[in-house]
């Protein structure tokens, strides 16, 4: 009962304001936080911020373990639902060599493992070893609602396109590519 009646205490308002205008201005700014992993959870990870609040960081990427730290910036926050989700910051370098390591997938035609990450109109958004990729729905033989039960779940894909903003893949191509016609 105490701790009811201290969340709604004038200073404990004013703090929780402060720490939420803390975070209001690293994403008006676009500011890189460092943030420390608590736990995984279903897509991503829960975060500690700097200021002390806890934030969802999407990332499909299993290999960070708990209290590890990483580079992040806030890309909703929200007072009134009380949150925030942040998108981790990739190296140059890093990001480059996952596109070449992409573009050679493209050029010899390997087949590469995707996470669906969302059934979105025309298709689906997957995850390619930390790369967004788009499969239009004509290139895979699953259907809307065989789709929706692949989310967090990862398909084979040979990559038809591969640039920074929209690579797109095909499942049907790899499925054909192991002799698995779809």
């Amino acid at each position: 009962m105490s701790t009811r009646t201290n969340e709604r205490s004038p200073e404990h308002i004013m703090h929780r304001a402060q720490l939420w205008g803390e975070v209001f201005a690293a994403k008006d700014k676009g500011e890189v936080l460092t943030v420390q992993v608590v736990k995984p959870v279903r897509g991503g990870y829960m975060v500690q911020l700097p200021c002390g609040l806890t934030g969802f960081l999407h990332c499909f990427d299993r290999g960070i373990a708990e209290g590890e730290e990483l580079e992040a910036r806030i890309t909703v926050a929200d007072y009134v639902s009380k949150e925030i989700k942040l998108k981790r910051i990739r190296d140059r370098q890093e990001m480059e060599n996952t596109m070449e390591e992409l573009r050679a997938a493209l050029k010899d035609g390997r087949i590469l493992m995707a996470t669906v990450r969302s059934v979105v109109r025309g298709g689906m958004l997957v995850d390619i070893m930390g790369l967004k990729a788009f499969i239009p729905s004509s290139q895979t033989p699953l259907c809307e609602e065989e789709c929706k039960g692949m989310l967090g779940k990862e398909l084979p894909v040979q990559m038809l396109k591969v640039s920074r903003k929209s690579s797109v893949a095909s499942h049907k191509k790899a499925l054909e590519a192991n002799g698995n016609p779809g």
